[in-house]
């Protein structure tokens, strides 16, 4: 919550539901490559997409600058 919102405001929640609509948009990448592998090879895929996982990877800008950064004063 601390990406959002105003420069020294308290942080605001986000109104859309990011992360099951991030999962889900994996999840029919996965799916398409999955069908395309099957239409080449004749062999299915395995495909996975897990909130979790979804969830962190959008943060990843924010999660190196937050790491490599002094903490705010």
């Amino acid at each position: 919550m601390s990406v959002n919102g105003e420069l020294g405001g308290a942080p605001l929640r986000v109104g859309l539901p990011v992360v099951d609509m991030v999962t889900g948009l994996n999840a029919v990448i996965g799916i398409l490559m999955a069908l395309h592998e099957r239409a080449l090879s004749g062999r299915g895929q395995f495909v996975e997409a897990t909130l979790y996982d979804c969830g962190v990877s959008p943060l990843d800008p924010h999660l190196r600058s937050g790491i490599s950064s002094p903490p705010p004063v």
